[in-house]
């Protein structure tokens, strides 16, 4: 039982550290590696992982009147309240600058509650924001240095057709 155990948990920490190696080295394509980076952040803010979330975010992050320190405790409190539980990434668009060392991206998000289908969401189970970010290759990845961010109306975002 305790060998098996330890079996176990060594395949545990193996996986993990692949996982780690993976996420960190990520996609060759920059354009690649930023969606990599979202999709990270996507999942977290659904675990409600602030670490996670503040993961895709540089140290030097400044937007005014925030900083990264002040930027980790709005993450925090919008996390821990409401009772959304999913994260949906809509209209994402990527401008990479021509030395590939930065990107401008904007993206919609919607927050939800419940376990239904995105095209059925209701004002009253979803909230919509607006995102224009940008990046800046640090590290042999890319990372948030800047952030702006306004509510959307949900229908503007709903998508439409079959």
């Amino acid at each position: 039982v305790e060998l098996k155990h330890l079996i176990v948990s060594g395949v545990g920490v193996a996986l993990l550290g692949l996982s780690a190696f993976i996420l960190t080295r990520g996609p060759s394509e920059p354009e690649a590696q930023i969606r990599a980076v979202i999709e990270h952040a996507r999942q977290s803010a659904e675990a409600k992982d602030v670490g996670g979330v503040m993961d895709a975010v540089s140290e030097s992050f400044e937007t005014a009147p925030i900083d990264r320190r002040d930027l980790n405790q709005l993450v925090y409190y919008e996390l821990h309240r409401g009772k959304w539980s999913r994260v949906y990434v809509l209209d994402l668009d990527i401008e990479l600058s021509d030395d590939q060392k930065t990107a401008e991206v904007k993206l919609a998000t919607i927050l939800a509650t419940g376990d239904g289908e995105l095209s059925k969401l209701s004002p009253k189970d979803a909230g919509a924001w607006r995102f224009d970010l940008g990046f800046r290759r640090e590290d042999g990845g890319y990372k948030v240095v800047r952030a702006s961010s306004r509510r959307a109306e949900l229908s503007d975002l709903m998508p439409t057709g079959p």
